[in-house]
């Protein structure tokens, strides 16, 4: 099984094809142990490629 991390930054354009910056930190709830992003703030980083890929995830 392959592992892997992936670190987008708030609010940057992640790659030269994304259609919107990531978005910002404000769009997250505090947790019990940590802040975590909205439903739709993930949503979004899932659907800013725009890819089959990322459609068939979600």
């Amino acid at each position: 099984m392959r592992s892997a991390l992936h670190v987008d930054f708030a609010r940057e354009m992640g790659h030269f094809n994304y259609l919107l910056p990531t978005p910002d930190v404000n769009d997250s709830e505090a947790g019990p142990d940590f802040t975590i992003a909205t439903l739709d703030a993930l949503a979004q980083m899932k659907l800013t490629p725009f890819g089959l890929t990322e459609i068939v995830h979600l």
